[in-house]
């Protein structure tokens, strides 16, 4: 590429010497930029694997208990097949039974049965005992509502009374 720097016996031009010291100090600096930068990708990448991992998961978790709190039967099934985590918690501190419970006795329609997914919750592992950030559990919710079939397949479950 420094073809116009070489004179006719292979020798370069006092004129180029500059140009060709000016190149290869840009090279080396490029050099250094993507060294560095490479380095620091190397640091951080378990990072930004983690923080993409979080805001996935956490947004998984997040259409669980919306599903769960609408009623979703066959999206509740689903994320449950899929392995989502029955503990996890909206900005309330709700979980997927607690929302449930508090919305328990709705207008459902095409989506479900309340109380299938109810069931669902609890066969799955759910926690009876979960609070949200008032205190309450899905049996308080359930029972303030009066719908003796959740309160008793809370009870049933193993949900506990004098919480």
């Amino acid at each position: 590429c420094y073809t116009k720097c070489y004179n006719v016996d292979n020798k370069v031009s006092a004129a180029c010497h500059h140009e060709i010291a000016r190149v290869n100090t840009s090279c080396r600096r490029w050099a250094t930029f993507y060294t560095v930068l490479a380095s620091l990708l190397v640091v951080t990448w378990p990072f930004i694997l983690y923080l993409y991992r979080f805001f996935y998961r956490y947004q998984f978790n997040q259409a669980f208990i919306e599903a769960a709190r609408q009623g979703h039967t066959d999206t509740v099934r689903l994320l449950l097949y899929k392995g989502v985590n029955l503990e996890a918690k909206d900005n309330n501190d709700n979980t997927a039974l607690i929302q449930e419970a508090a919305c328990y006795g709705r207008d459902v329609g095409c989506f479900g049965s309340a109380k299938v997914v109810l069931m669902l919750l609890i066969r799955n592992g759910a926690i009876l005992e979960a609070q949200d950030n008032y205190g309450d559990t899905a049996l308080m919710w359930v029972a303030s509502k009066g719908h003796a079939d959740a309160v008793g397949c809370l009870i049933q479950a193993g949900a506990q009374l004098d919480t």
